[in-house]
């Protein structure tokens, strides 16, 4: 019954995200949609929460209890004690989207999948030029074995959840006891494809290793940050005269050919 009721809930999550995503358009304003998404177990686990236009969504008590409630019910021995997702968007010179997540671990060896989406980024004319990506996890009673892997994805497509042109991962690990380790990283910066209207998801997998004392649990706490930029377009008389000071400049090169003939 609450595989089903997983199912069910993640289709009318997804039902509503769609929903909000058909109303891009207020008058003549575009309407970001930020969503934030929790995949476990292969699927069995597809909770969808947000689909706001505010720039910023956390999870109630009352959603994190029903979150927590599917997980368990689908074998989880972890919980989330917080979950939320900041977006830039409609501004998108720079656009931003971020995550933040806290877990709480009991079990053993599990992993899950955290996903935060936006679109509607508009540089205003600007072409998109830079994708950034950076991690930063606090790991506290944990073992080597735990770790976490973020990655950012640009889409010219402005659609939710696409992951058209990835960054590169950044892989964080513990270095395990009981005392909190801070670990922090950033991906090379990405070219990306000259747009000026986008969207952004990033991916969090939290890989769980285990509770360095069992007496208590283990906790991760993560944030990860997604910065696209972009830059002015060359005005068309600069391409012109580039374009046209190339024949010029072939021509000088022959014409001092044939004098030293």
């Amino acid at each position: 019954m609450r595989r089903a009721r997983s199912a069910l809930g993640g289709l009318v999550g997804r039902l509503a995200v769609i929903g909000c995503s058909l109303m891009l358009w207020s008058g003549t304003e575009a309407r970001a949609v930020l969503v934030i998404r929790v995949v476990y177990a292969g699927g069995a686990v597809t909770d969808d929460f947000g689909g706001v236009t505010t720039g910023s969504y956390t999870l109630t008590a009352a959603e994190l209890t029903a979150l927590n409630a599917d997980l368990s019910a689908n074998g989880a021995a972890f919980s989330f004690s917080a979950l939320s997702a900041t977006s830039t968007a409609p501004t998108g010179n720079p656009g931003n989207l971020t995550q933040q997540s806290t877990i709480e671990n009991l079990g053993g060896p599990d992993s899950v999948n955290i996903f935060a989406t936006d679109t509607d980024y508009d540089t205003g004319g600007l072409l998109t030029n830079t994708l950034n990506s950076g991690n930063s996890t606090n790991f506290t009673n944990t073992l080597t074995s735990d770790q976490t892997q973020f990655t950012s994805f640009f889409n010219p497509s402005n659609l939710s959840f696409d992951t058209q042109e990835p960054s590169p991962t950044v892989t964080l690990t513990s270095t395990g006891g009981v005392a909190q380790n801070n670990q922090a990283g950033d991906a090379p910066p990405t070219g990306i494809s000259g747009v000026t209207l986008y969207s952004l998801t990033n991916q969090t997998t939290v890989l769980l290793g285990g509770q360095s004392d069992t007496s208590v649990p283990a906790k991760i706490q993560n944030q990860g940050s997604t910065t696209v930029t972009a830059a002015a377009v060359p005005e068309p008389t600069t391409l012109a005269m580039f374009a046209s000071a190339l024949p010029l400049g072939l021509f000088g090169i022959l014409r001092r050919r044939r004098a030293t003939v």
